[in-house]
């Protein structure tokens, strides 16, 4: 306790040795100095005072239990797993975060005003699943492709024209080489992406959505 490292000091003037703690019986100190070593060198008067503390028995409040190795492959495990798992979520949570406003049909209708084909994106193809989809009815112009309807969120969509229908990732890789990229798809509820100079949408058969960060097939329509 203070009062009895006060007295000490007062006593011999010069530094102390605090060697360690034993057990109190009074209610509300929990600990008491088993060993109080005192050294008197006259000239440190007011000197600092030095403490050493020794385990006594290696009590847990003096040296916590090591962890063991399955415990530390446990937590790290863990850590991994949820990292993981927040930065899959990041990637499919930020484009519909950063996604522009849907194209209204006002809009829809001024971009595509010269519809040669349509087709329609269903949910039933071989190679969607639950997050990876698209429903509504494409238009294809020669200026513009739309679609009204939805698609699952996700990052990187690209819109390509195939010069067959294509419904798996498999075909999709076969025919890539043939294909078209027409530009990016940066809306899931309608979209109207343009299409470049030089395209000729007329040339193709059916227009498919892909991911091109991960490789994965989203969904398409034949139109012709």
């Amino acid at each position: 306790p203070p009062a009895i490292l006060l007295a000490a000091l007062r006593r011999f003037r010069g530094p102390a040795l605090f060697r360690g703690l034993r057990t109190s019986s009074r209610l509300g100190v929990p600990f008491w100095p088993s060993g109080l070593t005192l050294r008197s060198s006259g000239p440190a008067f007011c000197g600092p005072l030095t403490l050493a503390v020794r385990c006594h028995n290696q009590t847990p409040l003096c040296s916590p239990k090591p962890m063991n190795t399955r415990n530390t492959l446990l937590l790290v495990a863990s850590h991994i797993v949820v990292a993981t798992a927040g930065f899959a979520a990041g990637i499919y949570a930020l484009p519909i975060l950063i996604a522009p406003p849907a194209p209204t049909m006002e809009e829809i209708k001024a971009a595509t005003t010269s519809v040669q084909f349509t087709g329609k994106f269903k949910r039933d193809l071989k190679d969607s699943d639950s997050l990876h989809w698209g429903e509504g009815v494409v238009s294809v112009a020669p200026n513009a492709i739309s679609l009204v309807g939805r698609l699952a969120p996700g990052p990187d969509y690209k819109l390509y024209l195939s010069p067959e229908f294509v419904e798996t990732e498999a075909d999709f890789n076969r025919l890539k080489k043939s294909m078209v990229r027409v530009g990016d798809v940066k809306t899931f509820d309608n979209f109207v992406v343009s299409v470049p100079a030089g395209i000729e949408p007329a040339k193709y058969s059916a227009v498919v959505v892909w991911c091109e960060t991960f490789g994965q097939f989203i969904t398409a329509a034949k139109y012709r």
